[in-house]
């Protein structure tokens, strides 16, 4: 019965450092991708406030476009409401306003596509930041670290 548990006390020294070595990498990977996440978050967080600052710059942008689309709109139709038959100055000039307010009427239509693209964009890194959150907090209860409140 000796000889039994002599042979057999190197084989289980032997599982337990395996299994010890296999839990202090696989510590160590988890420990890696926390700090990757944190350093995710921390950039997804600037870029949530830069993205921030320039809604309302592309808010101000699209009003304005609109408002000038609108003006040359107005131009276009009081200058082809002045066109008499046969007069081909005015009929030039209600052409250049027509094609004033279509060119303006595109700068509009652009700039609240921006300002869709930036709101979109934010709510997207919302998303992002949302689900790294998660996971880094799935990551330091498996590590037994305390939770960080993050502000958003």
């Amino acid at each position: 019965m000796k000889t039994n548990f002599r042979l057999l006390l190197p084989a289980a020294v032997l599982i337990f450092a395996t299994n010890f070595a296999q839990a202090q990498t696989d510590t160590l990977k988890l420990r890696e991708k926390y700090k990757d996440l944190q350093k995710d978050i921390t950039e997804l967080q600037t870029k949530i406030e830069d993205t921030k600052s320039k809604i309302p710059i592309a808010q101000t942008k699209a009003l304005q476009a609109t408002e000038k689309a609108q003006e040359a709109a107005v131009k276009s139709n009081d200058a082809s409401g002045n066109t008499k038959a046969g007069e081909a100055k005015a009929s030039k000039k209600a052409a250049k306003a027509a094609s004033k307010s279509a060119d303006k009427a595109s700068d509009a239509n652009d700039a609240n596509k921006n300002l869709k693209r930036q709101k979109d964009k934010l709510e997207d890194l919302n998303n992002e930041l949302t689900k790294k959150q998660k996971k880094l907090t799935e990551i330091q209860n498996s590590l037994g670290i305390p939770a960080v409140v993050t502000n958003q």
